[in-house]
Parts: C-alpha cells; structure tokens; sequence
C-alpha cells in the first residue's frame, strides 16, 4: 500500500479571531453546538489529491482558528487503499486517519460511499446545490470542472480547434504529419481518472467513443501520467491537443502565466466533473469535519474554489467568464457526472477488465 504525503499541517496562531464560526447567516441556532464541539476536538484531518488548495486551507483556518488542520495530499488510488485499511484498522498506530476524504476519482470515492465508508450527514448547504449534487446525504459534490480540449494556441490554427469528437478525428484523419504523436489524454490504464473518463465516453457514446479511440490510436496517442506532466508537454509543443482534460486548469494557467493555454468545450457532449467529498464513517473529529462540510458548500468556500480554477456548484457565485459558467450556457450538451453508484459501475472487477481490454485493443491495433 502506497502512503500518502503530509503536504501541509497549518496552525491556528498566526490567524486573527473568527467571523464565520459565531454563526453562519441562515444557519440554525443549534450549529452553535456544532462550532463548539469542533473547538473542543480542536483538530481536522482532511485527505485529498487537490493540491490547488491552499486558499482553502488558509482561509477555513482564519474561521475556525481553533481547529487545527492537517491536509494530507495523494494520489487516488492510494487514497482510496489508504481510506479502506483504516476503517479495517490495519494502518500503523501512528497514522492519522481521515476525517474528511475529498478527491476527482468520482468512481473510486462513490463506491467507498456505496461500501459504508461515510458518515451521513444534512448540511445546511446543501438547499444551495444542484440536485445531483448530492447522495444518500453522505457524498457531496463540491467543484465544476468541465472536461474537454486543451490546445497550444501558438501551434494549432484557430480553424483547427476542435468543438466536437467528430472534429477531432477530422483533424487526425486530414493532418497526421502534423497531429501524429501529438495528442495526449489521461492514461486510462495507469490513472484512476483517465479510466473513469473513458468509461463514460463509452457509456455516453457506446458507438461514437470506438471510433474515436481508434483514431487516437491511429495517431499515436500519448498516454499521460496527470495534468501537470500533461499541460508542460502541450505548453512545450510536444503535444498540441489534450483530450478528456480539466478546461478549468487550462483556463486558470493562461490567466496566469501561460497565456499560450487555449481550450474548447465540447459542443456533442461535454462532462462536468464535480470533486466528491464524504466525511469517513471512524471520523475522530466528526463536528470539524462537519465546519469543513459546510465552509467547502459555502457561498464564502465556493468562490475560494473559483478563485483556485475549480468551479463552484451554486448559481449566486460569479463566474461567467470560466469554463464552468460557459458549460452552464450550453444547454443538453452539458452532462454532469451523476453523484450516484451509477458512475461507480466500471470498478465492478469483469466490466473493469473488459473495459480496459477494449481500451488497449483500440490503441494497440492501431
């Protein structure tokens, strides 16, 4: 089992008093007792593979100064092993264990759901989100992040820009000089997220997404290891389209120091990505991670997420010049990720392999 890195352990002293934690406008009366409870733990352990948070840390932590924050970064799969032999009980005693688990590997935190892994619990927020933003009142949906293409507009031609599946084989049927070895996308075999992404390509378009692949293949798809190794090779000219990427993060680095980055949203079909987050089941600090909860669901915590390039759920938070606030203009065409066991189908073990077997014929033939 792999470990989780301590990526950030953050104290309350340097912080000024609280303002958020009196009392949260429209909250109940009662959730005094929860900020007081929280106090009493005086901890938080929040497990996470978003590395983008360090707005979010520092900002809870001038609320809740006497809650100390532990954030602890990984990778998915191991998050979600490591989440598992703690419930079991099979991790060092020295470990510290989750309160709050919260991660873009959909599929793998909906099944630790669906398993018993989470606490329920009926955050105040939750009248302020999406309806399948939540479910069973145990996982929540917290970021919007449309999935889509990310270019290099120094190389790629405004004509060339893909808007749909279809333009993007186009592209790699009339060019392969200039697209073959070119295009990248998550590795669905190595990365929990890229195998999540293409197995609802393949439950969205069962007869289009083949076709599509196969093409990738034909080109010569570079199988990447995750954004940032993938986002340095299109900025670089190594590869000059990324497919299945987080137009959030492509829009975020251009506005701030890669103004090369371009990125379209899929006019066929364009999938919303929401981080789902649970507090765990053995939470040793159930009242903090609830503060966490409902900061993250928070009108306050949501533009902190927009201000990190992650997108907020609600409709009172401005951003009408993102990914997430274009995606919402785009009528049927968007597809949010549904919160539910549904987008956890695939990690059942024979459609898992038979999905992967199909992945690697597509590429491999080709």
């Amino acid at each position: 089992m792999k470990t989780i890195v301590l990526s950030a352990l953050l104290t309350a002293t340097a912080f000024a008093s609280p303002t958020f934690a009196q009392m949260p406008e429209g909250y109940p009366e009662s959730y005094g007792d929860v900020v007081d409870a929280a106090n009493e733990e005086g901890k938080l352990v929040v497990y996470s593979v978003t590395s983008a948070a360090p707005m979010l840390v520092e900002d809870f932590q001038k609320l809740y100064p006497d809650v100390k924050l532990e954030y602890v970064s990984g990778e998915t799969a191991p998050l979600y092993d490591q989440i598992v032999a703690e419930a079991d009980g099979t991790v060092p005693a020295f470990r510290t264990r989750a309160d709050v688990v919260w991660s873009s590997a959909m599929d793998l935190q909906l099944k630790l759901v669906a398993d018993g892994y989470a606490m329920a619990y009926a955050s105040p927020e939750l009248e302020n989100l999406p309806d399948w933003a939540s479910w069973k009142g145990e996982a929540f949906g917290t970021t919007c992040e449309p999935v889509g293409f990310a270019y290099n507009k120094d190389l790629v031609d405004a004509s060339e820009v893909p808007h749909s599946r279809a333009d993007l084989i186009k592209l790699l049927t009339d060019d392969p000089e200039k697209f073959g070895g070119k295009i990248t996308t998550f590795s669905p075999e190595t990365l929990g997220l890229g195998f999540f992404l293409m197995t609802q390509d393949l439950t969205q378009a069962p007869e289009e997404f083949p076709k599509l692949a196969e093409a990738l293949g034909e080109a010569d798809l570079f199988l990447g290891s995750g954004t940032g190794a993938q986002f340095k090779c299109i900025s670089e000219g190594d590869s000059l389209i990324g497919y299945n990427m987080l137009t959030s993060y492509a829009a975020g680095r251009a506005k701030k120091d890669h103004p090369k980055f371009g990125y379209s949203l899929p006019e066929d079909y364009t999938f919303v990505l929401s981080r789902v987050m649970f507090i765990t089941k053995y939470a040793e600090h159930p009242n903090a991670a609830k503060l966490w909860v409902d900061y993250m669901l928070s009108k306050r915590g949501q533009a902190m997420l927009v201000a990190s390039d992650l997108g907020s759920l609600r409709d009172d938070v401005p951003q009408a010049d993102t990914p997430c606030g274009q995606v919402m203009q785009m009528g049927d065409a968007m597809l949010s990720i549904a919160i539910d066991a549904t987008s956890a189908e695939y990690l059942d073990p024979q459609k898992h392999d038979q999905a992967k077997a199909r992945w690697k014929g597509w590429i491999a033939s080709n």
